[in-house]
């Protein structure tokens, strides 16, 4: 596993057929949330009006939908 952090992220493998088994795609909008000794991750298909913006379009995973992003 990782032992460096990337801005904010931690980088964890996970087993290839839990991820295709999963429905994710590679490019989807995810969501994640945690409790206690658990992480979720979901996909947020038609959610995406729940995104708050916090004005940072560089690193925004729906910058490329958003009527609002900058061009860079």
């Amino acid at each position: 596993m990782q032992e460096k952090i990337v801005k904010g992220f931690i980088f964890m493998p996970v087993p290839a057929d839990l991820f295709m088994a999963s429905g994710i795609e590679p490019l989807s909008l995810l969501r994640y949330s945690a409790s206690e000794g658990r992480i979720v991750i979901e996909v947020m298909d038609g959610m995406e009006d729940d995104i708050a913006c916090d004005g940072d379009c560089e690193n925004c995973p729906h910058a490329d939908a958003c009527e609002e992003s900058e061009v860079f």
